[in-house]
């Protein structure tokens, strides 16, 4: 059973708006879940960053809901989603290891590096033959 590339990309869509949205919305609650971190209202480059990484997943979210129209016209897009979800990975991971961030960064990496594999499939799927 395949997923339907419309329908995966808008998947993503919905994960990367849902995740910047929340972010955005509750920053404190974030920053105290994916880093155990208590932030100060004198930290404003800590909200700063905190909210330039989700508007950053919500770009990367609208992007994601352009590729779900047509998925076959849009390819650049595709691997731009995949090399910034494998850096989410990276960093996410990175962090995680150097006990900077709670182990809520996991599932959010997991799903990000489930959607590069499955875009990366995509891709893999649609190139041309040639005869």
């Amino acid at each position: 059973m395949s997923l339907n590339p419309r329908c995966l990309f808008a998947l993503g869509a919905a994960w990367n708006i849902v995740i910047g949205l929340s972010v955005l919305l509750a920053p404190l609650f974030s920053l105290r879940l994916l880093y155990g971190h208590e932030p100060s209202v004198d930290d404003q480059l800590l909200s700063m960053l905190d909210r330039d990484f989700a508007s950053c997943v919500l770009i990367f979210g609208l992007g994601y809901g352009i590729v779900a129209i047509d998925p076959s016209q849009n390819h650049g897009l595709i691997w731009l989603g995949i090399i910034g979800k494998l850096g989410v990975v990276a960093t996410l991971g990175q962090r995680w290891l150097a006990e900077v961030a709670t182990a809520w960064v996991l599932p959010a990496a997991a799903g990000d590096l489930a959607f590069a594999v499955l875009f990366a499939c995509f891709l893999w799927r649609s190139k041309p033959t040639h005869s």
